[in-house]
Order: C-alpha cells, then sequence, then structure tokens
C-alpha cells in the first residue's frame, strides 16, 4: 500500500486547491448540498428534521440518497466538535453562508479521503490473494487512481461516488477472499447465519441507500456470496439468509429514506414534484428506439467529451481481459456482476449526458472494482513482453491528464451549459479532449499554470507571505486568497497527511495482528 498511498498523496497535492476549501469547503451548489443536509442532521441530531438544514434546496427534505451522509457522519461529526467548542453558528442552524467554510463541512472532505484510501485497500488485499504485490498495487493505481476517480475525493469530496466505490471494493473483497480461502464471511469455524445476513444485508443497504441505481446490485451480491459460496449448506438456510439480508436492506430504507419523507409531509409536494419531473421521467421510463441506444453507446466509448477511451480506458480494457481468465469460478462471478450493471448503462445511457460534472461519473465507480481481477490478469500477462506491458501502463497518460486538466482554465477545460447532441442542455465540454491538447500546443505555460493550481500554487502563496513578498504575486493568486488563514492551511495538510496517517495504523495493526 505503500505506492498507493504515495500515488494518493500526488494526487491530492495537485488536484486539492486550498483557496476553495478555504471558500467554499469544496461544495458544489446542488447535490453537495443534499447530501452535506442529511449529514449534519445527522450529526446535529436533527435527524429526520430538516428544519435547521436551510441551505441547498432551501426547504423540506434534501432530495439526494442519505447513504454517503451516513459513511461520512462519524467524521463530519468528530470535525463538529471544534464548532462545538468554539460556539460557531453552524451548531445552531446550517445555512449556506455557515457551512462552507465549517470544520463540519471538513469533516466530509476528510472521510472522502478516508474511503477513497480504505476502497484502494480493499482492491489491493484483495488481489494480492492471486497475485504479486506489483502487479496488485499497479492495477490498483492505474483502474482506481489514473481515470479520475481521485478528483471526487479532492475536488469534489462531498460527492456521493468515493462512497460508491468504497462498498463495491468491499464486496469484492470479501468475494476474493471466499473464493480463495474458503470458510465465512465473518470468520469462524461455524456459519453464524443470522450475524452474516444482517451484515450483508447492512453494507447492500448502505450500497442502494448511497446510489440508488445500485439497487440491483445491492439485491445481488447476498444471492452471489450466499449460494455460490457456501455450497455445503443446506438450500432453506442459504434462502433465509438472503430474505434476512432483502428484510435488513428494506429496513434501512425505510429507516432513512422512506420515514424521513411521511415525517416531512408538510414537504412532499417538492419530493413528488422532482419524482415527477420531465428529467426523471425521461431517465427511467422514457423507451428510444435501437438506434439511439447503439449511437449513445459509441459516444460513451468515443467521444471526445467524456467518451471511456480518453477518461477510463481500463474498464474497457478490463472487460475485454475478461476472456484472459481462466479461473471459472471468478470470471462467471465478474460476469455475474454485470447483469445489475446493465441497468446502470441503461440509465446512464438513457440520461443522455455524462451527469454533469467529470466523466461518466454514473458509471465508473461500481465496474473499476469488477474489472480489477481481469486487469491484474492482463498485466500479469503482459509481463512476458516488456513492450505490451509498458504500452498497457502509457495507456494512463491519456486519463492521468484529462483529470489533471479538469477545471484548468475558465474557457476549453471547464464546463458549461451546453446542448449535447443527444436532446439535452446539461453542463459538460462536448470538445472537452481536444481542448486539453490544443492548450497544451498553443498555450503551454496558461496549461501548466491550469494544472498547478493546487498545492504548489498554495506553496507559493505561503512563502511569500511569511517572507513578507506577498505584495509582488500576480493579481490572479490574491483573488483567489485575499486574506490568510490559518485553519486553511491546517486543513489542507491534514488532507496530505492523512493517507500517511492511514498506512501508518494500518501497518500498525498489521504488526499486531501478527505478533
Amino acid at each position: 500500500m505503500k505506492k498507493i498511498t504515495w500515488i494518493i498523496f500526488v494526487f491530492a497535492f495537485i488536484l486539492l486547491r486550498p483557496y476553495q476549501l478555504q471558500n467554499s469547503g469544496m461544495m458544489y451548489t446542488g447535490d453537495d448540498y443534499d447530501y452535506m443536509s442529511h449529514a449534519t442532521s445527522l450529526v446535529f441530531f436533527q435527524f429526520p428534521s430538516y428544519a435547521k438544514e436551510s441551505f441547498g434546496t432551501g426547504q423540506g427534505i434534501p432530495l439526494g440518497s442519505i447513504g454517503s451522509a451516513l459513511l461520512a457522519s462519524p467524521f463530519v461529526f468528530l470535525t463538529s466538535i471544534i464548532d462545538r467548542t468554539v460556539g460557531n453558528e453552524v451548531i445552531v442552524k446550517r445555512t449556506a453562508s455557515n457551512v462552507h467554510k465549517s470544520w463540519t463541512a471538513f469533516g466530509f472532505t476528510l472521510a472522502s479521503v478516508f474511503y477513497l484510501w480504505i476502497a484502494c485497500l480493499f482492491l489491493y488485499k484483495g488481489l494480492t490473494f492471486y497475485f504479486e504485490r506489483q502487479v496488485s498495487s499497479l492495477t490498483v493505481i492505474l483502474t482506481v487512481l489514473a481515470q479520475g476517480v481521485p478528483l471526487y475525493a479532492f475536488r469534489r469530496p462531498v460527492f456521493s461516488h468515493i462512497y460508491e466505490l468504497f462498498l463495491q471494493s468491499l464486496f469484492l473483497f470479501i468475494m476474493l477472499r471466499l473464493d480463495k480461502l474458503g470458510g465465512y464471511i465473518l470468520g469462524g469455524k461455524q456459519l453464524k447465519d443470522l450475524g452474516e445476513a444482517v451484515f450483508i444485508g447492512l453494507l447492500a443497504g448502505s450500497m442502494s441507500l448511497t446510489r440508488t441505481n445500485n439497487i440491483f446490485m445491492s439485491l445481488v451480491w447476498p444471492i452471489i456470496l450466499f449460494s455460490l459460496y457456501y455450497p455445503g449448506i443446506a438450500g432453506i438456510r442459504i434462502v433465509k439468509m438472503i430474505l434476512v439480508s432483502y428484510l435488513t436492506i428494506a429496513s434501512l430504507i425505510f429507516i432513512f429514506q422512506i420515514w424521513p419523507i411521511f415525517y416531512n409531509l408538510h414537504d412532499i409536494n417538492q419530493y413528488s414534484g422532482y419524482i415527477n419531473s420531465e428529467q426523471s421521467r425521461k431517465y427511467f421510463y422514457t423507451l428510444y428506439n435501437p438506434f439511439f441506444y447503439i449511437k449513445r453507446l459509441g459516444h460513451l466509448i468515443w467521444g471526445i467529451d467524456w467518451g471511456l477511451i480518453f477518461t477510463a480506458p481500463y474498464l474497457v480494457l478490463g472487460l475485454f481481459s475478461l476472456a484472459l481468465i481462466k479461473e471459472y469460478k471468478i470470471r462467471a462471478r465478474l460476469i455475474y456482476l454485470l447483469v445489475p450493471m446493465a441497468f446502470t448503462l441503461y440509465g446512464t445511457l438513457s440520461f443522455r449526458s455524462q451527469g454533469g460534472w467529470y466523466g461518466y461519473r454514473y458509471l465508473i465507480f461500481s465496474l473499476i472494482p469488477i474489472i480489477v481481477y481481469p486487469m491484474a490478469k492482463l498485466i500479469l500477462l503482459s509481463k512476458k513482453k516488456t513492450l505490451f506491458y509498458y504500452s498497457v501502463i502509457l495507456i494512463s497518460i491519456m486519463p492521468i491528464l484529462s483529470m489533471l486538466s479538469f477545471e484548468g482554465n475558465n474557457t476549453n477545460l471547464t464546463l458549461n451549459v451546453v446542448e449535447q447532441g443527444f436532446g439535452v442542455a446539461d453542463w459538460g465540454n462536448n470538445t472537452y479532449q481536444l481542448g486539453i491538447y490544443k492548450t497544451i500546443l498553443t498555450n503551454p505555460i496558461q496549461y501548466l499554470i491550469g494544472i498547478l493550481k493546487g498545492g504548489p500554487l498554495y506553496l507559493v502563496y505561503l512563502a511569500s507571505t511569511f517572507l513578507g513578498l506577498k505584495k509582488y504575486l500576480p493579481g490572479v493568486v490574491l483573488e483567489k486568497y485575499t486574506i490568510f488563514q490559518l485553519s486553511t492551511l491546517i486543513k489542507t495538510v491534514a488532507v496530505y497527511l492523512f493517507p500517511f496517517a492511514l498506512l501508518l495504523v494500518y501497518k500498525k495493526l498489521k504488526w499486531l495482528k501478527e505478533s
């Protein structure tokens, strides 16, 4: 995990922009406000009421899913202790003005860094059951860290996708461990029917609460884990365990998704209006002719905006590499997992845009864990041919450049509301990939400055401030850092060092377990 941790730090240093941390708490409008509203309602003990969460939608229950807030809430609670101690206004009522710069909101950022690191750990450990450490770490670096995922931890951490990745990675780790070592999910010499059923139900329920499109994936995991890995257990016991898992999933959905709606019936019109909105109807209910889906699929793969070939090529390569897996059981299980992914793909195609931010975020975070094993197999086989091996690695240049370039300027490397060619106008950039190379060739200085807006620029600002040379800084720097704030420095350093702290704890726990 050492190499993976260092790569995470490098991307944190480049992608994290401390001025955004200082000015907005790295919160965007829209979905971010919903997720944060859930989290603050939980940690300030208001849930299921949202009467004091008067930011985002302005009133009523948040429209976004609550799963990521549930997972992030321990961190949000811990950092909220600072606000409680100081007596900041945010502890009484949350508004857009006091949430952005609060320590409470910063907890969500730390949570996203934590779950990114833990997701990488689970994928790495799962792969080491079958592959050497070098292949396992390289696979995680290429499939997770090189394909835009770090943007969702260090640029938009309040989004729910890192949590989606974490849950899917944990399930994959459990599956690979069972396949290699046998035994039971919770360990021990005897099967704990109720305990395992509830545990898997809690994980699967969290998955469905984190992203609604993963409801089918959450229903498939109990079937795969119980029916395919416990062949010696009586069928009726397996059925009961699956049903208990489903009951646990349903209980979580009722408590955290349905009960708040009834509790806040005075705002039910807002919620029902969202469900019946034109966008929702088109997303879920409208069926198009087959040529539409073929055209959308081609655009999803090859589009010069966010095509997978440019932003996440290892997804495509990993799917083809399924054919390389000789272990029938693992290949079959991974193919089974592609079945519920078909619903997510359908939604991505029907939505007619990539999702209003970077890349095809609706698709990649649940798919990445499924393709890590076939990608590791490809990397292992490619090591026999040096040229092919390095070619597989060099493919990462495209998605890394795409990730680092995002929001590099306010013209051709950012988002605007544009017509995207499928009858919908949304936040996007129809020629984003071309804009990258055009900027590199025609204005390399601007491009370099755009990439270095994060940690490097902040280091220059700090050095100039402490040396009394601030007046010599360009105006663009002073616009972003109007005033030095110690809290921003502390938060930034905390994000940089957090992955190393997690690595240290992991090594310590590993040493204790072995000793």
